[in-house]
């Protein structure tokens, strides 16, 4: 039923896919599924998470467009949503860090044991770029890496426990960013600091990268997105600058712009009246914050 369903898909246009996916998950498998949820073996589909060198390549360009090192040495960390491969603390913990807490609500620790050969890898990897680093079982056992299976809005951290919190790809898809914020202030040393890296395209593989975003409503969205949830929460550069305002002092880097799109020009007026062209043009953002 779902070979055929995808099969469907692929030969309407992009809202008709999005029907056919909703009579899918209403009908089909009604429970749903979590967006940051992952099944075993699921990640042999993504070479975000069997390259390697992809996520040290991600960190080694997001430290060079900040035009300064994220410093991790001797520091508590903190990585919202870290996948399911334990996101930078691998990397974290060669170049010294205290203690590392991977945040993340989905994370399934028997992909650990499917992908062994993976994260031997990736240590050799990350040992070679960033210096020696204890093998999985070493780090687990010795309390460096914590597992963290909560939702960022409530960690369960002591206040003020952490130095450094980080999230690459993650905010974007965070419906309760207020309260996610919230709590980052809270378990924030008065001395950490935050580096955020938010993707606010469509995150559908296209030559415009806004296509199924600005052409409509967001009410519409919402709609079509009903019972399996919308992916993206649609905040833009300004609002993310304007929710971590409430509790940090905060400084953007735009890494991607671009307000030539069709999508653009053609937005909706829902959007044209929120927001520029520039801003509607940004793709990804770095947000810095520092609490006040």
């Amino acid at each position: 039923m779902l070979y055929l369903m995808k099969k469907m898909s692929r030969m309407v246009k992009w809202e008709t896919q999005q029907r056919l996916l909703e009579f899918y998950s209403a009908v089909v498998h009604p429970r749903g599924k979590s967006y940051f949820s992952y099944r075993r073996g699921q990640l042999g589909s993504s070479s975000k998470h069997t390259d390697p060198t992809k996520l040290i390549d991600r960190l080694l360009r997001y430290q060079k467009c900040l035009g300064k090192e994220i410093p991790f040495k001797g520091l508590t960390v903190l990585e919202i949503g870290a996948g399911p491969v334990l996101g930078w603390a691998f990397c974290a913990l060669a170049l010294r860090a205290k203690r590392y807490y991977v945040l993340d609500p989905a994370f399934d620790a028997k992909l650990l044991i499917d992908w062994t050969g993976y994260l031997k890898e990736h240590h050799r990897y990350v040992s070679r770029v960033f210096g020696p680093v204890g093998t999985l079982d070493d780090v687990v056992s010795s309390g460096k890496v914590e597992i963290i299976r909560r939702d960022a809005s409530d960690t369960g951290l002591p206040d003020g426990a952490v130095d450094l919190i980080l999230s690459n790809s993650v905010l974007e898809h965070v419906h309760n960013l207020d309260d996610v914020v919230r709590e980052l202030h809270r378990v924030s040393h008065p001395a950490c600091i935050q580096f955020h890296f938010v993707d606010l395209t469509d995150h559908y593989k296209t030559d415009d990268p806004f296509s199924h975003l600005y052409r409509f409503h967001p009410n519409y969205l919402r709609r079509l997105f009903a019972r399996r949830g919308l992916p993206i929460n649609m905040l833009r550069a300004p609002d993310l600058n304007t929710i971590f305002s409430r509790y940090f002092r905060v400084r953007q880097t735009v890494f991607m712009e671009n307000c030539s799109y069709d999508s653009i020009r053609e937005a909706h007026g829902w959007w044209k009246k929120r927001y520029s062209a520039e801003e509607l043009g940004i793709e990804v953002v770095g947000i810095e914050a520092i609490p006040e």
